[in-house]
């Protein structure tokens, strides 16, 4: 019998530590679902807030656009009075646009003569440039040349040389 109350003891240790284990368990689960629950509540109200913010910012914009609305209204009869003088200076500018417009046909004839010029001078140069490259070649050729007769001069002169020493 003894044996019986030594495991039933044990068994009521163990169940009362895993009762415990549990307990703390189920706790810290329900401490942290509540700093989550407590967090997300938290960037709502701060989400809420900004939203609550803006609403106000765009009330105090539309009030503003009213404002000027009504002060746009005002100065209505003033903008009647400027068109007639806005008007005005815009005949005066479309003279000065019509002296312009010849000032750039005339400018556009010159840039098309200078144009032409450049292309005359290009195609001289270009001439000039194969003209150069054919005399360097023609220069190259005559050194080649040059170089093969002093070659043909030192061994006629080295045969002078053995001729006179041999009699």
């Amino acid at each position: 019998m003894s044996f019986i109350n030594r495991n039933a003891n044990l068994i009521l240790l163990f169940l009362i530590v895993g009762s415990a284990v549990a307990l703390v368990g189920l706790t810290v689960f329900f401490q942290r679902n509540f700093t989550d629950v407590n967090l997300r509540y938290n960037e709502k109200l701060g989400a809420l807030k900004n939203i609550s913010d803006t609403l106000e910012k765009q009330q105090s914009l539309v009030i503003q656009a009213k404002q000027e609305l009504d002060l746009l209204r005002a100065r209505d009869v003033d903008f009647s009075q400027k068109f007639t003088s806005v008007k005005e200076t815009k005949e005066g500018l479309e003279d000065e646009r019509q002296k312009l417009l010849l000032d750039k046909s005339d400018l556009t004839l010159r840039l098309a003569r200078a144009e032409t010029n450049v292309t005359i001078l290009s195609d001289e140069a270009r001439k000039f440039s194969l003209l150069y490259r054919n005399l360097q070649v023609d220069y190259s050729q005559l050194e080649n040349d040059n170089s093969a007769l002093r070659s043909k001069v030192n061994k006629l002169e080295k045969e002078i040389k053995e001729l006179k020493g041999s009699t």
